[in-house]
């Protein structure tokens, strides 16, 4: 759906445990940088599920 900018690598959903073990979080990393490392991917950026997932809800419903 999103690839990184910086290497072209997919971006994938990843879980995560917060404080409370009974809730997880869903962000959205860099496949290459979770996978390789720094060496090949430096994008440590992580997106949050629940906003990348709304901001494509509005895209998709003003497209129809």
């Amino acid at each position: 759906v999103s690839t990184g900018a910086e290497c072209g690598g997919n971006f994938i959903a990843n879980k995560q445990v917060g404080n409370n073990p009974n809730k997880t979080y869903v962000y959205y990393r860099c496949n290459y940088h979770s996978r390789r490392g720094n060496s090949v991917c430096s994008n440590k950026t992580g997106l949050r599920g629940d906003q990348l997932e709304g901001l494509f809800s509005i895209y998709f419903s003003a497209r129809s």
